[in-house]
């Protein structure tokens, strides 16, 4: 299948071509309204079989509830002609063209610097950290943490970073490459950013940190810290760690970026290190993670008793007043064989010789109840009932969204219905309503 503008692909027209890799291609694509998201089909030039794309569905419905700032959200997973795709947010600019462009203007400049400052180097340690730690605690390794996969919005102040191209299995990555890349091809590591251990199949946590600290440090030097074939062994085969030209960088800053770049995964330090560093570095003292949390926490204020007896007595006082009444409290006063209550002038006086005139008011009672009973039944039924149309009627409001290209009201829609039902049960109808929106587009 070859992909070419003005191709619709779930409502949306491909616009332009972006990259593409080893397994995949993006593009930038439009809706009707000249809405900009990023589409990433997988194997376009092959159609997967239905085994890769049931388990990529399985993962995207894990990948769907992830929710973090520097991480890029997937909107929308579909299949056009049985090659899959996933729809995203669209940002104009990547750590990689930034990279390029600086060292372009070096080129040409000597008096250029195209080093990142420190504190650019923080702010990108403290962001991306914190989404590492995030996907890590959600059980994720990235698995392939470089330039292309960080993105950001170049209009936007201050910068924020988004890293992309996670959560897709390194199983997956291989059965997609088996299929589209010739036999002696396969599915490859970026050599000059990956951990020693990935060299022998093995990843963990610690290996995107790794990556990371090759990341920092080409972006402070200007240069990657080995080849760009990978790490370099000395004699004794173990890793020969680089040395740092740049002179204006912290003792601390130069610690903390060759910690993470340590041949043992034990000896480094986490992801969270790396952000908890940087926000100490910064002089930051809470995170964009947590801020919302710490915006929210009550403030309690204890009153001794006496100030709040009296506070309490001034302000029935002065209501009292203003109402230009005196509330009396509920008595019950025994006088001859007579029990009275009175609250606020209501009197209701039972004498003890009328015991049929009792039974009567107890069974009258017994039937209002009753009947307030059935009311209240027959109004939550019709509640219920009203609920259930109201949001059938939702569900299909947002289909017709889905269908119109019109993705951000659909999304609305399926948000609120998922916050009455928890997310499962509308997750699984907007999955079916993308495969069949993707029959709908293939043409």
């Amino acid at each position: 299948m070859e992909l070419k503008p003005g191709i619709k692909i779930h409502g949306y027209t491909l616009d332009s071509f972006i990259n593409s890799g080893a397994t995949a291609e993006v593009w930038r694509i439009k809706d009707e309204f000249g809405n900009e998201k990023a589409l990433k089909i997988f194997s376009p030039v092959q159609k997967v079989d239905e085994a890769t794309l049931d388990v990529l569905i399985d993962e995207f419905k894990l990948l769907y509830k992830l929710d973090h700032p520097n991480i890029l959200k997937s909107e929308i997973m579909g299949a056009f002609q049985k090659v899959p795709y996933i729809i995203m947010p669209y940002y104009n600019g990547n750590l990689a063209a930034e990279m390029t462009s600086r060292s372009h203007q070096a080129q040409a400049s000597p008096l250029f610097n195209s080093w990142f400052s420190e504190g650019e180097c923080l702010i990108l340690m403290e962001q991306i950290g914190s989404g590492l730690a995030y996907l890590h605690q959600e059980g994720i390794i990235h698995q392939d943490v470089k330039p292309e996969n960080i993105l950001f919005d170049t209009t936007a102040d201050p910068r924020r970073y988004v890293l992309t191209d996670f959560g897709i299995s390194t199983k997956i990555k291989e059965n997609i490459a088996r299929m589209t890349l010739p036999r002696q091809q396969t599915y490859a590591l970026t050599p000059a950013y990956a951990a020693p251990e990935q060299f022998n199949s093995r990843t963990e946590a610690k290996s995107d940190v790794f990556s990371l600290g090759v990341l920092l440090f080409e972006m402070c030097e200007g240069r990657l810290p080995f080849s760009r074939h990978g790490y370099m062994a000395n004699s004794n085969g173990n890793i020969r760690l680089p040395e740092f030209r740049n002179l204006t960088l912290s003792p601390s800053f130069r610690n903390i970026v060759l910690s993470a770049l340590a041949e043992n995964p034990k000896h480094r330090p986490t992801a969270q290190d790396l952000e908890d560093f940087a926000i100490r570095a910064r002089g930051n003292s809470i995170t964009i993670a947590d801020s919302a949390s710490v915006r929210t926490d009550k403030i309690t204020v204890i009153q001794p008793t006496e100030t709040r007896s009296s506070l309490e007595t001034h302000i029935s006082h002065n209501k009292d007043e203003d109402n230009n009444r005196v509330s009396y409290p509920p008595t019950i006063k025994v006088n001859s064989g007579i029990i009275r209550e009175e609250q606020s002038r209501k009197y209701a006086t039972v004498s003890d010789s009328s015991h049929g005139k009792s039974r009567r008011m107890k069974s009258g009672r017994i039937a209002f109840y009753a009947g307030a009973l059935v009311v209240i039944v027959g109004f939550l039924y019709g509640y219920i009932m009203y609920r259930q149309a109201r949001e059938n009627e939702m569900l299909k409001v947002a289909n017709e969204y889905f269908q119109s290209g019109n993705m951000n009201e659909a999304n609305s829609l399926f948000s609120k219905l998922a916050e009455r039902h928890g997310d499962e049960l509308y997750y699984v109808k907007k999955i079916l309503t993308d495969r069949i929106l993707a029959e709908k587009y293939d043409n």
